[in-house]
């Protein structure tokens, strides 16, 4: 989220000496916003003694210019304050340790940092009578997109206009009227970079020459991640080492790259692009809905969660080394690839391909397909755990390569080719409910249970008859020829 400039409020001491200001918002703060009280304040007639200002109630100093042995109604201090809102405030008590006549501002703003957000400070404290002030250099900022925020005090001054140089933006500014005059006049001023060039701007004033203290406070960016919201270009790459969020939202592009390297989150909302090329590191989970894409390439090596929700793809490749769980539900592609080394569970629902190439490699666990319609579907799968099941898929072509050690079952399956390959050592393969013009079998499994095949085909009393009668069969270890011949002699 870009900084932005929310609101301001001001307070003043109505010309006579106080040791307290009280800053009363029209609204309250939201949450995570930061907020910056300023205040400065003059010498008493009668006293002219070095004085300070404290922090309001939860704030932070950022910066605190004083001066002390100067004459009547001149300078005696400058403080800026700062504080990221926890959303409950409603009013802010700056105090003074002696009785002075001030002027207080409250400013709010967005899109900072919520933990540590102070960058860079200084102040200047001009006694010698002039119409400018600077606030002093920053130095180098930190980072290129920041806040700075710069403020001057002036004593005994009736000035009637004044500005800041170096494109920074005016949000407050007051002169405060005592028993025989102007006594003092305050003014703040932002501006928003995007470049970390030092800053050293100047406030002057238009009237009498008089004494001055000026103060700047940097503050950094939210560094949650990066935002692209409604963008529209021929070319978009992006390079994300966020310690957050990524967040993509309605991004049309024609070439969209992406290196993800956040510690949390990738989302990838409403995104419509020709090609898509997404290699994501983050330890968390990487989310892409509602993902419109005629080439879609995902690299994959967050430790927990990827899920692909309402994916459309002409083109969909997948290389997915997680350890956790990756979930692809209703996916639309032409072209569906995926390699999975998933230490636990792949789940692909509602899937609608003309072809799937998927290679499953995880270990343990259950790796689940249901609901495919596809033309081609391809699975490799040397799991070693425990279930593969595949529910509910209707395709043109479905070979199966299957390596694991223990249970495999294909359910309501309607194929006009099945080939399966079945090398798992132990347990039970089921094939049930499955329609199919071919189905090639070689079964090596060596342990406990053999294959249960159910296999339908055509219709009328006499297709019952067999189908009924193919409800029966049990094929036990048989080799494709075998099978192939019974198959033959049952459908004829």
């Amino acid at each position: 989220m870009a900084i932005a400039f929310v609101s301001s409020q001001n307070a003043a001491s109505s010309g006579n000496n106080v040791t307290s200001l009280v800053l009363t918002p029209t609204a309250t703060a939201t949450t995570d916003n930061l907020l910056v009280v300023t205040i400065g304040w003059i010498n008493d007639t009668n006293d002219s003694s070095a004085s300070t200002a404290s922090a309001p109630s939860g704030f932070t100093q950022a910066v605190q210019q004083g001066r002390s042995g100067n004459g009547a109604n001149q300078c005696n201090g400058l403080a800026i304050f700062y504080k990221v809102s926890d959303g409950t405030e409603t009013s802010f008590t700056v105090t003074l340790s002696a009785a002075r006549k001030a002027v207080a501002f409250y400013n709010e703003f967005s899109g900072t940092a919520t933990t540590t957000p102070l960058d860079k400070t200084n102040s200047t404290d001009q006694s010698s009578l002039s119409n400018a002030v600077n606030t002093g250099t920053t130095g180098t900022l930190t980072e290129a997109d920041e806040l700075l925020l710069g403020a001057a005090v002036w004593g005994d001054d009736g000035w009637s206009a004044d500005s800041w140089d170096s494109s920074f933006t005016e949000v407050r500014s007051m002169l405060q009227l005592g028993g025989s005059g102007t006594d003092i006049a305050l003014a703040a001023a932002y501006k928003i970079v995007s470049v970390t060039t030092a800053e050293n701007p100047q406030h002057s004033v238009t009237g009498t020459n008089e004494d001055a203290i000026a103060a700047i406070a940097t503050f950094t960016a939210e560094s949650t991640g990066t935002t692209f919201n409604k963008t529209s270009t021929d070319t978009f790459t992006v390079t994300d080492t966020s310690s957050e969020t990524a967040t993509f939202v309605e991004t049309v592009a024609e070439s969209l790259s992406i290196t993800d390297t956040a510690a949390e989150i990738a989302t990838f909302e409403r995104a419509a692009t020709d090609p898509l090329v997404l290699a994501d590191t983050s330890p968390t989970t990487a989310t892409f809905n509602r993902t419109l894409a005629e080439s879609f390439v995902l690299t994959e090596a967050s430790s927990e969660i990827a899920e692909f929700i309402g994916t459309l793809a002409e083109a969909l490749v997948l290389v997915d080394e997680a350890d956790a769980d990756t979930s692809i539900l209703k996916a639309l592609a032409e072209s569906f690839v995926i390699t999975d080394t998933a230490a636990e569970v792949t789940t692909m629902a509602r899937a609608v391909i003309d072809a799937v190439d998927f290679s499953d490699s995880s270990e343990i666990a259950t790796k689940t397909i249901g609901k495919i319609l596809v033309e081609s579907l391809v699975l490799v799968d040397a799991a070693s755990g425990e279930l593969a099941a595949f529910n509910e898929t209707v395709i043109e072509a479905l070979s199966l390569t299957d390596t694991a050690s223990s249970l495999r079952t294909v359910g309501d399956v309607a194929t006009e080719l099945l080939t399966l390959l079945d090398t798992a050592a132990i347990s039970t393969k089921t094939l049930g409910k499955v329609i199919t013009e071919i189905i090639n079998f070689s079964d090596t499994a060596t342990a406990e249970g053999g294959t249960v095949l159910d296999v339908t085909k055509g219709g009328g009393a006499g297709s019952m008859a067999r189908m009924r009668r193919l409800e029966r069969l049990q094929v036990i270890q048989r080799d494709d020829e075998e099978l192939l011949l019974l198959l033959e002699r049952m459908i004829r």
